[in-house]
Order: C-alpha cells, then sequence, then structure tokens
C-alpha cells in the first residue's frame, strides 16, 4: 500500500512538472484507477487465500475430532469429563456401560453421583487433588442402581475441563 501511494504521489508530481514547464495537461486519473484495481485483486487474492487456509484447517480439526471422538468412543475404559464445578461434559460407551447411566441422563448432572460417599460440595476438591497426584485412586463408585463397585480413578486436569479415566 506504501509503495502503491509513493507511486501515485509520484505520477501526480511529475504531471505537475509537465504542466509547469509545457503547455500540456497529463490525466493521471488512470494510473491511479489502474492503481487501486491492482491493489484490489491482490488483496481479494491474499483473502481468498487466506479463506481457503482457514477451511483446510477447519476440515483437519473436525477430522481430527471425529477420529478422537472414535478413540474415546471405542475405548474400554470409561471416559468421563467433568467441568470446572464437577459437571459431567462427556460420557464415553464404556462409562454408560460400567455405570448403568445413558449418556443423556448424566450429562449436566455433579460427578458426585457417580461416587460411593462422596458429597457434591467434596467431589470437586477430591477431583483436583487426584489430578494434582497424578496417580490413579483406588475407591467404590455407584452404579445406576444404587450398586457399589470398585474402580480406579485416574484425572488429568486442563484449565477448566477435567478427563477422568475409570476402571
Amino acid at each position: 500500500l506504501g509503495v502503491a501511494l509513493a507511486f501515485l504521489i509520484a505520477v501526480n508530481l511529475l504531471a505537475l512538472v509537465v504542466q509547469q514547464r509545457f503547455p500540456l495537461l497529463l490525466d493521471t486519473a488512470p494510473y491511479g484507477l489502474a492503481l487501486l484495481l491492482a491493489y484490489g485483486s491482490g488483496l481479494i487474492g491474499r483473502i481468498e487465500q487466506q479463506s481457503l487456509r482457514l477451511l483446510a484447517q477447519g476440515l483437519a480439526l473436525h477430522r481430527s475430532n471425529l477420529l478422537m471422538r472414535n478413540i474415546v468412543d471405542n475405548t474400554f475404559d470409561g471416559l468421563v469429563t467433568t467441568d470446572a464445578e464437577g459437571r459431567v461434559v462427556s460420557f464415553n460407551p464404556a462409562a454408560e456401560r460400567m455405570f448403568g447411566y445413558r449418556r443423556s441422563d448424566i450429562l449436566g448432572q455433579p460427578f458426585a453421583a457417580l461416587l460411593e460417599g462422596r458429597s457434591l460440595l467434596d467431589a470437586g476438591a477430591f477431583l483436583a487433588g487426584c489430578g494434582e497426584k497424578g496417580a490413579p485412586e483406588e475407591m467404590t463408585a455407584r452404579r445406576a442402581g444404587g450398586v457399589p463397585f470398585p474402580v480406579e480413578l485416574a484425572v488429568k486436569g486442563q484449565n477448566s475441563v477435567m478427563p477422568t479415566v475409570v476402571r
């Protein structure tokens, strides 16, 4: 843009110098218009390239998300993801089989509802503590019918979402 403006100023100054020395009038509008069109064309080309790059990145991200979703859905470990408040955000098919809840029934519910002997208030602190330890924790969980069963709980904290592996 700076080079284009400098060229346009130079052409206009040259036209003024020529007009002062000779009885001649130079029209600089076609040069300015051509320069403007060339710059606009280049700008549009760059925008299209950026749009194609963003589309390709979006498709790659979508494909990666589908692959990860497929891996999570087909693993033998129960994977439960909670938000910062300890509410269930995701619940894979292995967790459905393990706990006896359907995904749609448990999403948004407190993770503490799946644990035996944990209140809603201390479950968040418990999960955070497990995440800091980094080692799996053996404990008792509760199935949909209220039947307790032993689990190994591994918590990995990441920002405000906590993936939890239950075995």
